[in-house]
């Protein structure tokens, strides 16, 4: 990766910004919570913002951004995506993290999915409703895919399990609906050029 600026945008504890450092690369933690990023800090020694994504600083730029599990908790995220796309530097790249509302598991009784979390998730996302999303917000060449990571798999199955609406032997069954779209998460990647 060739970024001279990168940022984790709701940053949370830095999970990311962590992995990222462990793999020697320096990200800027940004989020609204000043405990989470004085602990970023703290254990990391990364720069820290501390914003909303609707107030991060004009001068803030960056060649790359990511933001995991944010857009769904937003009032707005037209304008925090819109924003995004303002503090990336021309060329730079955006990936976006959020769960997908198209999860095999939804369809099979959502009550109980452990991220059908209103109030706490204002907005849910589909690839196309993210990927129009990241377009209309002036991001090109978006893509998507849906994923469901291992450690997803245990704690968002095990409800479906312990009432019998899914065989909880084994997890071959996942891989399938990653390939069809109906995986736990998605990721959008997108980039702009102007």
């Amino acid at each position: 990766l060739k970024a001279e600026r990168m940022a984790d945008v709701g940053a949370g504890l830095g999970w990311f910004t962590r992995a990222a450092y462990n793999r020697g690369l320096s990200f800027v933690a940004i989020d609204s919570n000043i405990e989470k990023l004085e602990f970023v800090k703290n254990e990391i020694g990364c720069e820290i913002i501390l914003s909303y994504i609707s107030n991060i600083p004009l001068g803030e730029q960056f060649d790359f951004i990511v933001s995991i599990d944010t857009l769904e908790h937003l009032l707005d995220p037209v304008s925090g995506a819109r924003l995004l796309f303002r503090r990336l530097r021309k060329g730079g790249g955006i990936v976006i993290s959020v769960p997908n509302f198209n999860y095999f598991l939804f369809e099979k009784n959502i009550d109980l999915h452990r991220y059908f979390a209103y109030p706490a998730h204002l907005n849910y996302f589909t690839e196309k409703s993210i990927k129009t999303l990241l377009e209309y917000c002036g991001f090109e060449a978006v893509k998507t895919i849906t994923i469901t990571p291992p450690w997803e798999r245990l704690y968002t199955v095990e409800p479906y399990i312990r009432r019998g609406i899914v065989n909880g032997v084994g997890y071959p069954f996942v891989d399938q609906w990653d390939e069809r779209g109906k995986g736990e998460r998605l990721l959008a990647y997108g980039h702009r050029s102007i």
